[in-house]
């Protein structure tokens, strides 16, 4: 019986030998093209790549105003865009695997030598832990390692040879490669932040170009004079910390020579009652103060509207405003104390319900238009950035 069980044990093994060599002798020929009726030595091999990236960054930043007039203490809002993009620098190609033959004949096979060569001339480094020549008995199997160093992510053949001498030949396998994500990827994140803004958030390089918008108030010097006003972005990359940086600069001048003047639009939004930043010289006038005989405030008169051509608020809001730029500190013509001695006389006389006779209100018009040519800078000391 256990005799009868070593015949059936050995005619197994003997069976699943076979079925091994052919395997590898099928899986050879396929991956070379070559002649699986000549017992030769057959090859099989495998390729793995690797790679390494690394992110480069730049940063821009523009604004919307370069060169500003202000007048004292004058706020401006100054509309910035910082933008950041990224190129990858990919290094340090290479490609590495395994080289397997088996001795498919039924003689000792003597391995002169195994090579690796890769399309372009390019020599693998092969080591099979051994020297040459050496002996690979029928039926063995000897797997040997390679690795190159590539100029680039090309996509490349790579062609495995074992060399024999004596009655059992040789053979080689050909396989293509080529190169997917990296193996080692760097700097593909970064933090930006503005001088004066602040944090302005972390990009990687899947998003770019990545472009952020903000505003800054720029001015409020109370003394006249030439100022300059620098803001810089900057990064600073997740692995390396590699840092850039991006500078704005906006000139301003504050005038000595009689300030500027600003619009009855600014004046109106730059109250204590916002939307914008507060200016000092509301103040000197007094947004809650009576205007004249109108039963309302100076504020309450600038935000009424002259709906249907009412000339008593046309000419209350070109008067509130260049009294305001007066108190600003901006001066005057002739013809504006003319325009402002009118309308004070003008509103100590009527009330905003007042019927106007046609001289009386062609009158306040053409004063009003004097009072807006001052308020816009086409006459006195020219007009602030607005």
């Amino acid at each position: 019986m256990k005799n009868i069980w070593k015949s059936v044990l050995g005619v197994f093994m003997t069976a699943l030998i076979a079925v091994t060599l052919l395997q590898f002798s099928n899986h050879s020929a396929t991956a070379s093209g070559g002649d699986t009726s000549e017992r030769v030595v057959l090859v099989k091999k495998t390729a793995s790549t690797t790679f390494e990236r690394q992110w480069q960054w730049n940063i821009t930043k523009t604004g919307d105003q370069s060169t500003l007039t202000l007048a004292p203490g004058q706020l401006f809002p100054v509309n910035y865009t910082v933008t950041v993009q990224a190129v990858a620098v990919d290094s340090n190609w290479k490609v590495s695997g395994q080289i397997a033959f088996q001795n498919q004949s039924s003689l000792p096979a003597t391995i002169e030598d195994v090579t690796d060569v890769i399309s372009g001339g390019i020599v693998a480094s092969v080591n099979c832990g051994t020297s040459f020549p050496f002996t690979l008995p029928a039926g063995f199997t000897k797997v040997c390692s390679y690795q190159a160093n590539l100029p680039d992510g090309s996509s490349r053949t790579n062609t495995a040879t074992v060399v024999t001498s004596g009655d059992v030949p040789g053979s080689s396998v050909t396989i293509s490669f080529s190169f997917g994500s990296p193996t080692l990827e760097s700097d593909e994140c970064i933090t930006v932040e503005d001088d004066h803004f602040g944090s302005l958030g972390t990009v990687c390089a899947n998003e770019v170009p990545k472009t952020f918008t903000y505003t800054l108030n720029v001015g409020g010097q109370e003394v006249c004079g030439l100022y300059q006003f620098a803001n810089i972005a900057s990064f600073i990359t997740n692995d390396t910390g590699t840092k850039g940086s991006a500078k704005f600069v906006v000139n301003y001048d504050v005038p000595c020579a009689g300030a500027c003047t600003l619009t009855p639009g600014y004046w109106k939004t730059h109250s204590k009652y916002g939307p914008a930043p507060y200016d000092s010289a509301w103040a000197l006038l007094g947004e809650d103060n009576l205007f004249f005989l109108s039963g309302q405030t100076n504020y309450q008169v600038f935000w009424t509207s002259p709906s249907g051509g009412n000339a008593y608020y046309i000419l209350a809001h070109a008067y509130l405003a260049a009294k305001l730029n007066i108190l600003n500190g901006a001066s005057t013509t002739s013809s504006v104390d003319a325009a402002l001695s009118f309308a004070e006389s003008f509103f100590n006389t009527y009330t905003p319900a007042a019927t106007l006779s046609r001289s009386v209100r062609s009158a306040a018009i053409e004063q009003a238009e004097v009072l807006d040519n001052y308020n816009n800078g086409l006459i006195g000391p020219g007009h602030c950035s607005k």
